[in-house]
C-alpha cells in the first residue's frame, strides 16, 4: 500500500489533533493511514506532530496551495519592505515570514510573469508552475481572484491600494518595486543576494499581487517499516502480508522535507513498491 497525507481526511484529523484545523491547509492524514490503523487495530504505529498556530488563518478563502507563489518573484511584508532573498526553499521564505506583520507577505510581479517563470527555473514541486504553461497560471490566477487573495492592476498605485497598503507603508512599498527595478536593471541583488537570473522587472502592466502565508503541508510521519518494507506493529514485529511504500512509510521525512532534492519521494516510493513486490513474489 502506498500512503502519504497529502489528502484531508476529518475523521483522522478530529482524532488525532483537532488543533490542525488552525492552519491554513487542513492535510494531515490519508485514508490509506487510517486504513492501516484499523486493519492492526491499536497495534499500528503511527507518529503524529503536534500544531501550534499562533494568529490562526493567515488570510480569507478556500484557497490551500497556491503554485505560483513558489515562485522567487518580490515578497514585501505588510509594511511594503522587502524582507528575505526570495530565491529559497519553501520553508525558509514561510520561516522569515514567521517573523514579519501577520506573518504573511505579498507577492509582485508584472505581465511577464510566464516568461519570467520559465527563467527562474525552479524544481521539485515548484516546477509545476513553469511546466503547466500559461493556461495553468492563469487559471491559479483566476481563482485567487475569486477567492480575494489575488489583485490585478493597471499601475503599482492602484495594486498598493488593492493590496491594502495606506499611508507610510504605500510610500515604503512603491519604494520598494523601484528599489527592485533598479536591482534587475544592474544584475545584481545588493540587498539579498538573490542570484541575478531569480530578479525580474514590474513595469509592465498589468501588475499582479496576492497575500500569502504558510500552511501544514503534511505530518512527514507515517506507518513504521522494517528494511523489507512491511508494516510494524508496536512490538516492531512485521504485520503479515502488509507492505508500504510512499512518503509516510518508515518516517522517512520525519525531520525534513528536502524540496531542493527533487526526485527523492517519487524515487523512493518506485523503489520500496518494486522491493514489495519482490517480496510477495518470494523473489527475495
Amino acid at each position: 500500500m502506498n500512503v502519504a497525507s497529502a489528502g484531508q481526511n476529518d475523521a483522522c484529523i478530529d482524532r488525532e489533533d483537532p488543533s490542525i484545523r488552525k492552519a491554513f491547509s487542513e492535510n494531515f492524514c490519508s485514508h490509506g493511514i487510517v486504513f492501516i490503523a484499523e486493519t492492526g487495530k491499536k497495534d499500528t504505529v503511527i507518529g503524529k506532530v503536534k500544531i501550534d498556530i499562533a494568529g490562526g488563518k493567515a488570510f480569507p478563502g478556500k484557497i490551500k496551495q497556491y503554485n505560483p507563489g513558489t515562485q522567487p518573484f518580490l515578497k514585501v511584508n505588510r509594511n511594503g519592505e522587502r524582507f528575505a532573498n526570495e530565491s529559497c526553499p519553501y520553508n525558509d521564505i514561510v520561516y522569515a515570514a514567521a517573523h514579519q506583520p501577520g506573518r504573511v507577505y505579498a507577492q509582485i510581479c508584472d505581465a511577464n510573469i510566464l516568461e519570467d517563470v520559465k527563467r527562474f527555473h525552479t524544481i521539485g514541486c515548484s516546477a509545476q508552475t513553469r511546466n503547466a504553461g500559461e493556461d495553468y497560471i492563469k487559471k491559479q490566477m483566476e481563482n485567487a481572484e475569486t477567492e480575494g487573495c489575488f489583485f490585478k492592476a493597471d499601475t503599482i498605485e492602484e495594486l498598493a491600494d488593492k493590496l491594502g497598503f495606506t499611508g507610510d507603508a504605500k510610500e515604503t512599498f512603491l519604494a520598494t518595486v523601484e528599489r527592485y527595478n533598479a536591482l534587475y536593471d544592474a544584475q545584481e541583488d545588493t540587498d539579498f543576494g538573490k542570484p541575478a537570473y531569480r530578479l525580474s522587472a514590474i513595469r509592465k502592466a498589468p501588475f499582479y499581487g496576492c497575500w500569502l502565508g504558510a500552511s501544514l503541508l503534511t505530518t512527514e510521519q507515517g506507518i513504521a517499516i522494517n528494511e523489507k518494507g512491511q508494516a510494524l506493529d508496536n512490538d516492531n514485529k512485521p504485520m503479515p502480508g502488509l507492505y508500504i511504500t510512499g512518503d509516510m512509510s518508515g518516517s522517512f521525512f520525519a525531520n525534513n522535507y528536502p524540496c531542493l532534492m527533487a526526485g527523492v519521494a517519487m524515487g523512493r516510493t518506485l523503489t520500496f513498491a518494486m522491493k514489495a513486490v519482490k517480496q510477495m513474489a518470494g523473489l527475495e
